[in-house]
């Protein structure tokens, strides 16, 4: 019998991307009906065969056509297929917390494992904010029923692996590119470009080639912003539940994340130039990745300072207790003084503005980009 119910759940599948939405609503609502009134009679092969050759197979469709929409500008078919995937992913979330009992906890873990392999493969804004927000919202659901660290094992590893996946390569093989040339000034034609006014109104946009690959970066940034977001979920309601050796792991991709954004944050010039290609054209200011490094320190802040106040309640002795005073008062210490730094220069870059003191051809271009950055 086992066998009849994989050709079923794949028809159902192949409904769900169905153009008509009466047709795509039903298909999703007898697929979750089904999983419903008969999961109990399914075995580990079969379930295998769900993640691998149903469910990935259909988040892939959806990822594809997406894309297929995006780049012939059909905004609105691009939406019905995102929200045919936000409506899936809610189904069966319910369905997996519903049943959570019964499934057990390694049939969740590889229903998130499905979830987080699909969100790395996104290259949609749109997109990753459904998936990430649909993960985010099954683990606020179920995690006060995993109270054993051990449950948390394979969540922990995917999230890290999701980091990453999900690093902006093209920011990093850009930021690389510029440190390697020494580009410590914007090119001529940079400093000839019209004044902040003119830098204000509408530019032409990049190439299609340009355009996809920094929509891509775009779609990496955001789904990094939110995998922060869903570890501040984390950190919040079941820091109790984690080892320390899994608090260290989302310590390390958070301290990993943060200095690449401060870092890339730091190349003005980089940004700029990045800005005039294209990335991020329809923004009046220089693009930047300040959300992610706010949020990664944050967080990071947030579980060095559970532990130094003793919010785990994993036991620690000296040692453990001198690896998490050290590293935080240190952090502290930086961001005060990162802090003071840039207040500094913007003080003194609104005096020399005040002053009338930008007369030369490179202070212009350096008021320039510290107008855009502002």
């Amino acid at each position: 019998m086992q066998e009849l119910w994989f050709p079923i759940l794949r028809n159902f599948t192949g409904l769900i991307m169905e153009k008509n939405e009466a047709i795509r609503n039903n298909a999703i609502d007898a697929f979750s009906s089904t999983l419903q009134a008969h999961h109990q009679h399914f075995g580990d092969g079969l379930w295998r065969e769900i993640f691998g050759l149903v469910l990935l197979p259909v988040f892939e469709d959806i990822r594809v056509q997406v894309e297929l929409a995006m780049r012939k500008t059909n905004r609105e078919q691009a939406q019905h297929h995102i929200s045919t995937l936000q409506l899936f992913l809610g189904r069966l979330n319910e369905f997996f917390v519903t049943n959570l009992a019964e499934l057990g906890p390694e049939l969740l873990c590889c229903f998130m494992d499905a979830m987080c392999l699909f969100a790395s493969k996104i290259n949609n804004e749109d997109l990753a904010k459904v998936v990430m927000f649909q993960l985010r919202q099954l683990i606020l659901e179920v995690g006060d029923k995993l109270n054993e660290p051990d449950l948390w094992i394979d969540i922990i590893e995917q999230i890290s692996l999701l980091y990453q996946q999900t690093i902006p390569q093209i920011l990093e093989d850009e930021m690389k590119k510029f440190q390697n040339n020494d580009a410590a000034v914007i090119l001529e034609e940079d400093r000839q470009a019209p004044q902040q006014a003119d830098l204000k109104k509408k530019k032409p946009g990049p190439p299609q080639d340009a355009r996809q690959k920094f929509e891509k970066c775009y779609a990496k940034s955001t789904t990094q912003l939110l995998l922060t977001k869903m570890v501040a979920d984390i950190i919040g309601n079941f820091f109790e539940f984690l080892s320390i050796e899994q608090v260290r792991v989302l310590l390390q991709r958070l301290d990993a994340q943060f200095k690449f954004a401060k870092e890339f944050n730091s190349e003005i010039n980089l940004r700029y130039q990045l800005w005039k290609q294209g990335y991020m054209s329809q923004l009046n200011h220089l693009p930047g990745l300040l959300s992610l490094e706010e949020e990664s320190l944050s967080v990071y802040l947030s579980i060095r300072f559970k532990q130094y106040f003793g919010g785990s309640e994993q036991p620690s002795d000296a040692d453990d207790d001198d690896a998490v005073n050290k590293p935080l008062f240190a952090l502290c210490s930086k961001v005060l003084k990162d802090y003071v730094l840039k207040h500094s220069e913007l003080v003194s870059i609104n005096t020399s503005k005040k002053a009338g003191q930008a007369t030369q051809k490179p202070q212009e271009t350096a008021d320039k980009l510290s107008n855009l950055h502002e």
